[in-house]
């Protein structure tokens, strides 16, 4: 390989990571979007009395939220 090619096939790997990267980028934008809906769902379900505090948390879970909330309350 001449060392145009090398510097060419270097240069289309860093575009295509970049590329990857980006996408990536995008899905876990939706993702962190998907996750404030949920959350916003479930915290109105439970200010309107929809649901109880445990339910509110299973809910949570179930959408891999929960990892985003205190569920035991501020510490002591």
């Amino acid at each position: 390989m001449t060392d145009a090619a090398t510097a060419a096939h270097h240069h289309n790997h860093a575009v295509a990571r970049i590329d990857y990267l980006l996408a990536e980028l995008r899905c876990a934008a939706l993702r962190a979007r998907l996750w404030q809906a949920d959350i916003e769902a479930v915290g109105m379900a439970l200010k309107a009395g929809l649901v109880e505090p445990e339910q509110a948390l299973e809910l949570l879970h179930e959408c891999d939220a929960l990892q985003l909330i205190m569920p035991e309350g501020p510490p002591a």
